[in-house]
């Protein structure tokens, strides 16, 4: 049985652009064939910018690590169920949705950072708008934002990075049309 969900792409240029597709998916999809989709879709909507996968059916293992239960604290706890715990809350000002967006950006080292900066664009197979407010995706493109605008000192500061979150939050660009090199500023 097939039924269709929304799933978003983040594209950073001066700001972040969310492409919004439908994806259809097979009721009881295997692991492999999650893994054929994502490789499917990343080549589909490319359109020659380097787009990557950061679920856990992500073909590269620097992206699998990027799953928030890949990610771990301070002291080397799985930081899953602190970020899980503001999946469900809706904050009108983004507030919930900020701080994980900080507390998982906090997390990210050296090599996923590299990595990161790799590409232009990311998704998360799993992430569907019309149910969670908060996607590895979408908080790797706001680390795109903050380093293109010379800001990552932010990270070191709740306040400072929440007042920035919220401002460039609100001017994400979002499209169900196509997004190309050519309509990104």
């Amino acid at each position: 049985m097939k039924s269709s969900k929304r799933s978003c792409f983040y594209f950073v240029k001066d700001t972040i652009y969310q492409y919004n597709v439908s994806v259809d998916l097979q009721d009881g999809f295997s692991y492999e064939s999650q893994r054929s989709l994502t490789n499917e879709l990343a080549t589909k909507f490319s359109n020659g910018m380097r787009i990557t996968d950061v679920s856990p059916v992500s073909l590269n293992p620097i992206a699998k690590s990027l799953w928030p239960t890949n990610l771990i604290d301070a002291n080397g706890n799985p930081i899953k169920n602190r970020l899980t715990q503001y999946q469900t809350c809706v904050d009108p000002n983004g507030t919930y949705h900020g701080v994980y967006d900080f507390m998982y950006l906090k997390r990210i080292n050296n090599k996923m950072l590299k990595y990161i900066l790799s590409f232009d664009g990311y998704f998360d197979i799993y992430f569907n708008p019309d149910r969670k407010v908060v996607s590895p995706a979408k908080s790797i493109a706001m680390l795109r934002l903050l380093i293109k605008q010379n800001k990552t000192d932010y990270l070191q500061d709740l306040q400072k990075f929440m007042y920035w979150y919220y401002i460039n939050e609100m001017q994400i660009i979002e499209s169900d049309k196509e997004i190309t090199n050519e309509n990104i500023r």
